[in-house]
């Protein structure tokens, strides 16, 4: 399989769902909370990085998941393999407090996605090969509000650098 790393005009075509997720109200598509929305667009503002997927998770009593899926350019690939993934698995992984671990996707078709389905106004949804580029999707379990806190900022601070 090619890899296929973002580029100016993938980055376009990505962006263009983030702005319509910022302003959709549905309670499932909606971004979790005003904290969460202000992290991605900071990410967003780097143009080697975008994000696809996000979730902060309600905190529950056997705490909850976070994640950030992200597809970046080639130009940052070692960079995040060789600094920002050894860092967070480091920082979150360091007592029993938290749990840190990602998955490395390769490109590949979109599950979401059906022929027959009206069109949605997602690409998430309404495009086959939505996913058809490397990203790379980063999460967090804990019951510590504070952790989970830094986490995001964490993020936000090193994809925003890259």
């Amino acid at each position: 399989m090619n890899d296929i790393f973002l580029n100016s005009k993938l980055k376009l075509y990505y962006m263009k769902d983030f702005e319509k997720l910022l302003q959709d109200e549905r309670d499932f598509w909606k971004i979790d909370n005003e904290f969460l929305k202000e992290i991605l667009k900071e990410i967003n503002s780097n143009s080697k990085v975008q994000t696809l997927y996000s979730k902060y998770g309600e905190q529950k009593l056997l705490g909850s998941e976070s994640y950030l899926q992200f597809a970046f350019s080639k130009d940052v690939q070692d960079k995040i393999f060789r600094l920002l993934i050894p860092n967070l698995l480091f920082t979150y992984n360091y007592d029993f407090k938290s749990y840190c671990y990602y998955e490395y996707r390769e490109p590949s078709k979109n599950n979401n996605y059906k022929l027959e389905r009206e069109k949605f106004g997602f690409n998430c949804v309404d495009d086959e090969n939505y996913f058809m580029i490397n990203s790379i999707k980063i999460y967090l379990k804990t019951r510590d509000n504070i952790i989970k806190e830094k986490f995001w900022k964490d993020l936000e601070k090193m994809l925003k650098e890259l």
